[in-house]
């Protein structure tokens, strides 16, 4: 009878333990079941974070300052002989001037027969004959792709001196291979054009030298004398304000100027905190296209939270040879962030910006420090610290509800 009951009673124990069990289970499953519903019926989206570069920049509106001079070139019809920002040496003819299109017109003619006569110089003094033909052709062809190439980069005076050069050689090949007949009385024919046009331009042109070596610029705007080198070390911030209001003038007649030296100047007045952000140097974006980095030079004793400063630089002058005015901007900083999207973005009660992110199925919140907000592609940057907050990788939650740190999600 006492063997049946503790039998019984045993029975009865692993009963319970099976259902306690059961229960338990049966709780775990509701509970999952309960959050895995919950998000199914609120869905989450998610955003790498990404590492980009950054810039601190500030904006600007500035002056060129060279040491250059006006030049005042002969009245008439002007022919330039230089280009745009090109070197020239004391002595170099800049342009030349005709009393009328007439006259001009029998001057390049004149100058195309003088270069007709050159190349048939050339061909009779040469010894090409001895050359193959397959050696000229091949001289043609390197000829060919010179000129291409100098059209490509825009430097129309040397594709000019190439297509010349390119020329003579045609006329070596024609002579070489029996082409050309009787040599000597083709050049005495051209000498006596070439003399006869001489006669018709020597009393009506006249020619302008370039008094000292320099670079050579057709933008003349009468502030030469306003804006000189001299004096830049010792420019206030009200001077600075009050030179920066004079205009330019259009200027009457044939002129040009020279620019002197290897260095040239930049002055701009800037806020005083940007001002004294500034190091040594500065890299600076012009809006020619144009980049380089200047040596602050000079900069003034602060006004009304203003300063005069003054940047200086030896390279670019000849893209700036024939510039007054200059706007672009200053990089202050270089750094990197952390792309965020705006609905990202969160802010608690007390001004802190944070983002939840996805951490294998919880969501942890990190918080962030806004470097600048970027309206017209949508995010903000954050700034980057390597091993702590919001990492490159991270899966920032941009869509969901009831968001919390240390929250499961499916």
């Amino acid at each position: 009878m006492r063997r049946f009951r503790s039998d019984s009673m045993k029975n009865q124990g692993v009963w319970v333990t099976r259902i306690t069990a059961l229960v338990l289970c049966l709780f775990v499953c509701v509970f999952m079941g309960y959050h895995v519903l919950r998000a199914l019926a609120e869905p989450i989206a998610t955003a790498t974070a990404v590492l980009l570069p950054t810039e601190e920049t500030a904006t600007f509106s500035g002056v060129v300052v060279r040491d250059d001079v006006r030049l005042d070139m002969p009245d008439g019809v002007i022919d330039l002989q230089v280009g745009e920002g090109e070197r020239v040496s004391r002595g170099q003819v800049l342009a030349v001037t005709y009393a009328d299109a007439g006259t001009k017109l029998i001057y390049q003619q004149l100058r195309a027969l003088e270069r007709s006569r050159d190349r048939l110089e050339t061909v009779r003094s040469s010894e090409v004959s001895v050359m193959s033909a397959v050696s000229m052709d091949k001289l043609i062809r390197q000829q060919i792709v010179q000129v291409a190439g100098d059209v490509g980069k825009g430097d129309l005076r040397a594709a000019d001196a190439s297509g010349e050069q390119m020329k003579a050689l045609l006329f070596q090949r024609e002579y070489a291979f029996g082409n050309i007949q009787n040599l000597d009385g083709a050049i005495a024919r051209l000498d006596e054009e070439i003399a006869l046009f001489e006669s018709d331009v020597s009393d009506v042109t006249q020619s302008m030298h370039a008094p000292e070596a320099g670079l050579f610029s057709t933008q003349v705007d009468g502030l030469e004398s306003v804006w000189t080198p001299a004096g830049l070390a010792e420019l206030t911030t009200q001077d600075a304000v009050e030179k920066m209001k004079v205009g330019g003038q259009t200027l009457s007649g044939n002129t040009g100027k020279l620019v002197f030296g290897m260095e040239w100047y930049l002055v701009t007045v800037l806020d005083e905190e940007v001002a004294d952000a500034l190091k040594q140097s500065a890299f600076i974006r012009l809006g020619l296209p144009l980049e380089l980095t200047m040596r602050v030079a000079y900069m003034s004793a602060p006004v009304e939270g203003k300063r005069a400063v003054t940047f200086a630089s030896k390279g670019a002058l000849a893209d700036v040879a024939g510039l007054r005015v200059a706007d672009g901007e200053i990089v202050l900083a270089e750094n990197k962030g952390l792309r965020v999207p705006k609905e990202g973005m969160r802010v608690d009660e007390d001004g802190n910006s944070y983002v939840y992110c996805v951490v294998m199925t919880q969501v942890v919140k990190k918080k962030v420090d806004v470097i600048a907000e970027v309206q017209r592609e949508n995010y903000f940057l954050v700034k980057y610290d390597p091993g702590k907050g919001l990492q490159p990788g991270d899966e920032i939650i941009t869509v969901g509800k009831d968001l919390y740190d240390g929250k499961i999600i499916r």
